[in-house]
């Protein structure tokens, strides 16, 4: 991870003063081999970049990342330039330093670009993307969830000249951050998961959301490939935006009218019998997932194995070994007495689409082992104006499944608490750090436990704490 924030550039001083513009105020006659945005991580001979993000300024850790080893810093701060303190490259904007960095990294490389954009699903299709396209050339793809300006800036560094697949993602959390990010790409083929309402409290509504998915198109050249779902009630729109820049586009869903489309599930104890249609062609594939709306997400990546013609057999396959990412429905289990403890960590972040179809796959999951179901939800934050009608909507979700055991974590979930199931309602805490897990849980062999909320909420840490009581169990 400490790698994610370092780019190796291997230029002259000089050079690297040249390309992004800057003013030095020492001589060095030496290599600039790698510029790292994290003090902490700096080695020796390492140039640090003094970012100005929104919770610290990087300026504030110059004498840390020098203290460590760095040789010089790219600053955006003329008072601290003037101090002439160590030696510095004064740049009007870090952020368009990095860019040039990048631009001048990347303009021999001739990568097939893939951006990911979508309210849910971004980071799994990306990692199931990245699983299936290493296998056909060198792929490349954004480290963690690196879906902003600065993130796709780092992802598009990490591409070489030998690289043949890059797949970036890319998020948003207001109005007209998406086309910055697709010109920065310029990606050959785009993919939109779906439209959900994910910062629906910055943007306003599902359609104004939908409108700015549609902005990945904009860096895109005439008959580039964009992947679109077909179920989506802005349909209409993202096709008409696609039309209108004559792109070539392949559909998908449970629609019969998709390209790509799920036909049919047959679901047993430990199995569910996955039917496709493929442009026409008809696939079948078995898979233990429980969430089944993960299968989504390979849909998009059958339409661009079977636009390169890969074979689809081989790629299905592959799909159903795939393991979930920390944080995105991972299974773990625990022995516990003469059975198991499930434990389901999605606790990358909450949006009501991904936390209804979270709690669908726990209402329907099916196993032998399990005996109780437990769900531990944290707030579902960015929602604005809209948190309480989401949150209502979620309740009333619960009350109708075979959920057994509910608690609930912050703020927005205090008010609706209350109406909760009397048999289902056990525990409404303020913050993760007030949660004691042997106080405030009696676990037996059979639990099936879910852990989902906001980031901010920190169901994260929770999960954590879960795994090391349930180890020493």
């Amino acid at each position: 991870m400490s790698q994610d924030y370092k780019i190796n550039t291997n230029f002259s001083f000089s050079r690297l003063a040249k390309i992004i513009n800057a003013e030095t105020n020492f001589n060095h006659n030496g290599l600039a081999s790698t510029v790292c945005l994290d003090s902490r991580n700096i080695k020796v001979g390492d140039i640090f970049v003094a970012i100005l993000g929104e919770e610290s300024d990087g300026h504030q850790f110059v004498d840390h990342a020098i203290k460590n080893g760095a040789i010089a810093s790219i600053i955006s701060d003329k008072e601290k330039f003037n101090e002439n303190k160590y030696p510095f490259l004064l740049v009007e904007d870090t952020y368009e330093a990095l860019r040039d960095i990048s631009d001048h990294l990347t303009q021999q490389n001739n990568a097939l670009r893939i951006a990911i954009t979508g309210s849910v699903g971004k980071t799994t299709t990306k990692n199931y993307l990245h699983s299936i396209l290493k296998k056909y050339g060198k792929t490349v793809s954004s480290p963690q969830s690196f879906n902003n300006y600065l993130g796709v800036i780092l992802s598009r560094s990490k591409v070489q000249k030998d690289t043949d697949y890059a797949i970036f993602e890319v998020g948003m959390n207001k109005q007209n951050e998406i086309s910055k990010l697709s010109h920065l790409i310029k990606p050959n083929i785009a993919i939109i998961t779906n439209i959900g309402e994910a910062h629906i409290g910055n943007l306003g509504s599902k359609e104004n959301i939908a409108i700015e998915k549609t902005k990945i198109i904009d860096g895109m050249d005439k008959e580039s490939l964009v992947i679109i779902p077909r179920d989506s009630e802005f349909y209409d729109l993202l096709i008409n935006s696609v039309k209108q820049k004559e792109l070539l586009y392949i559909t998908f869903g449970k629609s019969i009218k998709a390209d790509i489309n799920i036909s049919k599930i047959k679901r047993t104890a430990n199995i569910s019998k996955v039917y496709l249609n493929i442009h026409g062609a008809r696939y079948t594939f078995e898979t233990a997932l429980q969430n089944l709306n993960l299968i989504d997400n390979y849909l998009p990546i059958l339409g661009v194995a079977s636009h390169y013609n890969f074979n689809l057999d081989e790629v299905l396959k592959h799909l159903g070994s795939v393991e979930q990412g920390d944080g995105r429905w991972k299974e773990i289990v625990f022995k516990k007495n003469t059975g198991v403890i499930t434990l389901v960590d999605d606790s990358y972040n909450a949006s009501p689409t991904s936390v209804m179809a979270a709690i669908e796959s726990i209402d329907k999951y099916s196993s032998p082992s399990v005996k109780r179901k437990i769900i531990i939800l944290g707030d579902m934050l960015e929602l604005g104006d809209l948190k309480d009608e989401y949150h209502s909507r979620l309740i009333e979700f619960i009350n109708k499944s075979s959920i057994d055991e509910v608690y609930l974590c912050g703020a927005i979930m205090k008010s609706h608490f209350k109406n909760i199931k009397v048999q289902k309602k056990r525990k409404w805490f303020d913050i993760v750090e007030n949660i004691s897990i042997s106080d405030d849980f009696d676990l037996e062999a059979g639990d099936l436990i879910l852990l989902k909320g906001g980031n901010k909420i920190k169901i994260s840490k929770l999960v954590k704490e879960f795994i090391n009581h349930l180890k020493i169990q």
